[in-house]
């Protein structure tokens, strides 16, 4: 190698390992900078496109495999709650996701605004985001009980299947519908039921219960009944006692059809303040013989009481609505469809019904309350 030539190669080696000293340490800088994604553009999408698998992982619990969350049998919560969970989950994971890599997130460098809240499925909720006043490209999915969380759009969220109920099968279901004649929610759970009944009454045993309480009523002094030396009572006063006893009547008298049609017309048409006369109305409204009813309230009041306590309490149950599915406990929205599919879900065979007739996906309005 000529002498001009050794020398070009030397001072081309000392720029190289200049250079590699100037990178590693760079790369410890970085390490105790804080990182600022930039304002609005092409570069704050394409870098958290490229954050959505990984912070998919940090933000929650899903088997992208098998499609499946691992929650989904807890309680439901509100639009406007999971709006506030998935805004701080969605934050929440990008800090980890920096932090995984040695280094520090800065949330005030993100304007994350919630854009849509709505329900993706009868298992989750559908989250959808601004980042700095763009749209950001990938929903976020959270279960109705807020316990999981799925960032970014991929074909396996469209096959989402239900967790598995653990619903023991039968040729014939049961489904015990325990409620109270007038709270809101057992009036909702019943108005959505009446479209599963018209469709698999022939199919379902369906048994309305109506839950009474034991001893002297806390809420409402004299609001009690006695029945063999002891008290009972329902939470919303005698009225409600009287109408959950009257309602029982008309199932035993009956059958579930005529049952179902007419407490979802005292729903409609009927309170506390006039139920005394306003079930005689619907009675008559619906074909139901209102002396009939009468002679046997007036016969069997004090053992329906008893019955109806005894066949919630040995159970625990006090909540209104408790549906029992060949005793699973049912903890899905109550719409007519949501109800269809859990209970054909009871089968050993489900019949074509299942399959080829769609109900309401709509819940009832509630007002009021149970307690």
């Amino acid at each position: 190698m000529s002498e001009k030539k050794e020398k070009n190669h030397k001072n081309a080696k000392g720029k190289d390992e200049v250079r590699k000293e100037k990178q590693i340490e760079n790369k410890k800088q970085e390490k105790n900078e804080v990182i600022e994604i930039p304002i609005p553009g092409k570069a704050i999408v394409v870098a958290l496109l490229l954050l959505a698998v990984v912070v998919g992982f940090v933000a929650g619990q899903y088997y992208a495999g098998k499609g499946e969350s691992k929650s989904g049998t807890g309680e439901v919560i509100s639009e406007k709650e999971a709006g506030v969970l998935a805004k701080n989950t969605f934050l929440q994971s990008i800090s980890d996701y920096y932090k995984s890599m040695g280094m520090e997130f800065d949330p005030s460098s993100l304007d994350v605004q919630v854009s849509n809240v709505k329900k993706y499925n009868d298992y989750m909720y559908e989250i959808t985001f601004t980042v700095n006043g763009n749209e950001y490209p990938q929903p976020m999915y959270l279960s109705i009980d807020g316990k999981d969380a799925f960032l970014g759009r991929i074909p396996v969220v469209k096959e989402f299947k239900a967790p598995s109920l653990n619903i023991t099968k039968s040729e014939k279901p049961e489904v015990k519908i325990n409620v109270m004649s007038f709270c809101p929610y057992g009036n909702q759970a019943e108005n959505a039921l009446k479209e599963v009944i018209d469709l698999l009454a022939d199919k379902v045993d369906f048994v309305p219960y109506y839950i009474i309480y034991k001893g002297e009523n806390p809420y409402q002094k004299g609001e009690d009944v006695e029945v063999n030396g002891e008290k009972y009572w329902s939470l919303h006063g005698n009225k409600e006692l009287y109408e959950d006893i009257r309602e029982k009547i008309i199932y035993e008298l009956y059958g579930i059809r005529k049952w179902a049609e007419f407490v979802v017309k005292v729903n409609e048409q009927c309170n506390l303040e006039n139920v005394e006369t306003c079930w005689k109305e619907v009675a008559q409204e619906v074909g139901i013989d209102v002396s009939k009813v009468e002679d046997e309230y007036n016969k069997r009041f004090n053992d329906l009481v008893l019955q109806e306590y005894e066949a919630t309490a040995a159970q625990g149950i006090s909540g209104s609505p408790t549906i029992l599915i060949n005793d699973y406990t049912y903890k899905k929205s109550r719409t007519a469809e949501a109800f269809k599919q859990t209970i054909c879900d009871a089968f050993v065979e489900p019949p074509e019904e299942c399959g080829s007739v769609k109900l309401s996906e709509e819940e009832s309005a509630v007002q009021g309350s149970c307690g």
